[in-house]
């Protein structure tokens, strides 16, 4: 697979569906994925190579390629990433206690259009804010973790708002029965089913961490 600072466009690929033969700049764009695109034969549309996404480090080590869109947007992406990286959920200490035995919670964001931050609510009330992300359905199950940790036989639930579902679920297939099976392990009382589960769970937390400001007025 072609790097995507490569010479792609110039170096010349084959269809072995219809014998086209031309530059990799000819190709048109196939379905997209996370980490790569498929490029597809412009005469039949079957695939014929898969192009790499870049690193965050490619991009810097290639800065003289990246045209100056594609800059602003990389800075605004690194951006973000280092704010979610200051501000995220990472341990149930920085969460609030909370009252009553059947917590159902929801998944809400600011802005369905933009984004702006994620939001765990207990009815009306924040509980915590962070960075919100497109395609986010692997962190929502980051989060459940966290807040079975917290709240253990309290939760019932973490609802996704509907205006959080196309920033939850983007454009992923799989993502909504990702997110469905995360919740059906949320009501179960057995620590042993729960971690059976397969949550993602964050390792080596730092000491300094943000605390909900519901959290610093329990």
């Amino acid at each position: 697979m072609p790097n995507y600072y490569s010479n792609w466009k110039t170096d010349t690929f084959n269809c072995l569906h219809c014998n086209w033969s031309g530059p990799g700049a000819e190709c048109v764009q196939g379905e997209d994925f996370n980490d790569l695109v498929e490029m597809d034969c412009p005469k039949c549309r079957e695939n014929i190579f898969n192009l790499i996404y870049p690193t965050e480090k490619e991009i810097e080590q290639n800065w003289e390629k990246v045209s100056e869109a594609d800059k602003k947007l990389f800075l605004i992406r690194k951006q973000q990433n280092k704010d979610f990286s200051d501000g995220c959920l990472r341990s149930p200490k920085q969460l609030p206690d909370l009252m009553g035995d059947d917590l159902v919670l929801t998944w809400d964001i600011e802005d369905r259009n933009n984004g702006g931050n994620t939001l765990i609510k207990w009815g009306e009330r924040v509980i915590w804010r962070e960075t919100a992300w497109y395609e986010c359905y692997e962190r929502f199950i980051e989060v459940a973790h966290i807040l079975k940790e917290k709240y253990q036989d309290q939760l019932q639930d973490l609802v996704p708002t509907r205006k959080s579902i196309y920033w939850l679920l983007g454009d992923r297939l799989t993502a909504s029965s990702k997110v469905e099976s995360c919740r059906s392990t949320l009501g179960l009382y057995d620590e042993n089913e729960v971690q059976d589960q397969q949550f993602v769970k964050i390792e080596n937390v730092d000491e300094e961490l943000p605390i909900s400001d519901d959290a610093e007025r329990n």
